[in-house]
């Protein structure tokens, strides 16, 4: 039987209909689960190693994507805008050559997005913008990377985020304000950070913390860097080592509930680290070793202060002043300083403040005065030593001015005079001694004074004044350091001991009292 023409070029035709379908289902498949990667059967999970390129023509119903063992040039921007199902990326052992600006971008307002995951990677560089507005994130991840530059605005506009883990983390430079406008983040953590440069405002406008915690991380200097720090619950500052700590360090951190540097190491901080910080509820310094505490260094306005168990080289003057006037609890405890004349300050604070707790304050250097506490430091009998540069006690104090005066009913202008002074002397040495004393309308005015010279010499001065003329007596020094008066201290000023006794009565160096060497 003879088969018509027509019939025969119509089974062609299906056959080679039949094969093209078979051709684009294969190539179909191929490209929904690319070379090199492993699709589960749904093709919702997709696993990839040694990718170069970025991004992969993978299925749309891809939802967990993983990178793994990978060297890409880039991610570009708007890198995810084919996968509009992902809620999971994992990058693990990748190293990148830049991210770019948006390169997370089309990830944002997707409100079943979960967790973005970076670890044991390496980046040149993060771009300003790249992770910008990736607010729909639960929770995000970078341990154990490598990155050698974060320029600004790379993390930016991070809000309503569970977690924010940056761990293990070596930077060469962050840029200014790199980490800016977090808001409503439950946990932020940096961890394990060994930085180069950090720059001014690198960490700023961070509101509404629940817990911020930076620790166990190396950086070389530390200025201004974590500015606007606002209404957060908790921020701490866990085995940080610091080279120098910089003035307005932590400035603008404001209604904190509690502000702690638990176990860290400064070598050198410079005045007023801490003083700009307002309205911190708790602030804790707790187990830390500081080579100096400057004058300035801790907040003045907060409601607690608890400084407990710290090693410190050197506490100079004024480190309390200001923060001993402030009427809130302060505790300081079981810390550890070098005990020299410096320290005789600590005295009158000690004894005039009742808000504050000296409890267990010991010397850990020089040997003589190691384990001894602050009640012994200022004893009668403790010869503390002087460095070097330390002439006396009184250099460590403030300054005031004594003026003693007799009230009248009118007060002249002063006008200065120089009286006939007669001196006696009991020694062969004459000492002729110039004063000046403000005297309104006075008869008569005696005045007894004490040099203080290498040899002995008492010296006595009567002043014979007319009821009729004003006459002013100027002392050559106007200022006197302000000093404790119901002790008496030994100062090694020479190979002899100078005693320096002065009555109870004047916090002051007094007109009258006597000057004697053992």
């Amino acid at each position: 039987m003879t088969v018509p023409s027509g019939m025969l070029m119509m089974d062609g035709l299906l056959v080679v209909l039949g094969a093209l379908m078979l051709l684009v289902s294969a190539r179909t498949v191929r490209a929904s689960c690319p070379v090199g990667c492993v699709c589960s059967q749904s093709l919702e999970d997709v696993a990839c190693e040694h990718v170069v390129d970025f991004p992969l023509p993978m299925p749309a119903t891809a939802r967990n994507i993983q990178i793994a063992e990978s060297s890409l040039r880039e991610i570009p921007s708007h890198a995810f805008t084919a996968l509009p199902h992902v809620i999971s990326i994992t990058l693990h052992g990748v190293r990148v050559g830049a991210v770019r600006q948006f390169a997370f971008h089309d990830l944002a307002g997707r409100v079943d997005v979960t967790s973005l995951s970076v670890i044991d990677s390496h980046f040149d560089s993060i771009d300003s913008g790249a992770f910008s507005g990736v607010r729909s994130f639960k929770r995000i991840l970078i341990h154990n990377c490598s990155v050698t530059n974060i320029e600004k605005g790379a993390f930016v506009d991070f809000s309503n985020i569970n977690m924010f883990q940056v761990m293990s983390l070596h930077v060469a430079h962050i840029d200014s304000h790199a980490f800016a406008n977090f808001r409503n983040v439950t946990s932020i953590g940096f961890s394990y950070w060994t930085a180069g440069h950090i720059r001014s405002h690198a960490f700023s406008d961070f509101r509404h913390i629940d817990k911020f915690d930076f620790s166990a991380s190396t950086i070389e200097s530390l200025g201004s860097r974590f500015i606007g720090i606002r209404y957060s619950a908790s921020i701490s500052f866990y085995r940080i080592q610091v080279a120098l700590l910089k003035k307005m360090a932590f400035a603008d951190v404001s209604h904190v509930t509690t502000f702690k540097m638990y176990s860290c190491r400064i070598q050198v901080a410079e005045q007023e680290v801490f003083s700009h910080m307002h309205n911190v509820d708790t602030f804790q310094m707790l187990r830390m070793t500081i080579g100096s505490l400057p004058s300035g260094f801790l907040p003045t306005r907060i409601k607690k202060l608890v400084f407990y168990s710290n090693k410190i080289d050197t506490l100079e003057c004024g480190f309390l002043n200001e923060t001993a006037s402030v009427p809130h609890e302060f505790t300081l405890a079981n810390n550890k300083v070098t005990c020299d004349c410096r320290l005789f300050w600590l005295q009158t604070i000690a004894s005039s403040s009742k808000t504050i707790v000296f409890d267990g304050f010991k010397c850990a250097a020089p040997e003589a005065l190691k384990g001894d506490g602050l009640s012994s430091l200022f004893s009668v009998d403790t010869q503390v030593p002087c460095d070097d540069g330390i002439t006396a006690v009184h250099d460590c104090l403030p300054t005031t001015t004594s003026t003693t005066t007799t009230t009248t009913t009118t007060t002249p202008p002063p006008t200065t005079t120089t009286p006939t002074t007669t001196t006696t002397t009991p020694t062969t040495t004459t000492t002729t001694t110039t004063t000046t004393t403000t005297t309104p309308i006075s008869t008569t005015t005696r005045s007894t004074t004490t040099t203080t010279t290498p040899t002995t010499t008492t010296a006595t001065t009567t002043t014979t004044i007319p009821t009729t003329t004003t006459t002013t007596t100027t002392i050559p020094t106007t200022t006197t350091k302000t000093i404790p008066t119901d002790r008496t201290y030994i100062i090694p000023r020479s190979s002899t001991p100078l005693v320096m006794s002065l009555p109870l009565s004047t916090t002051t160096f007094p007109r009258t009292g006597t000057c004697s060497l053992l």
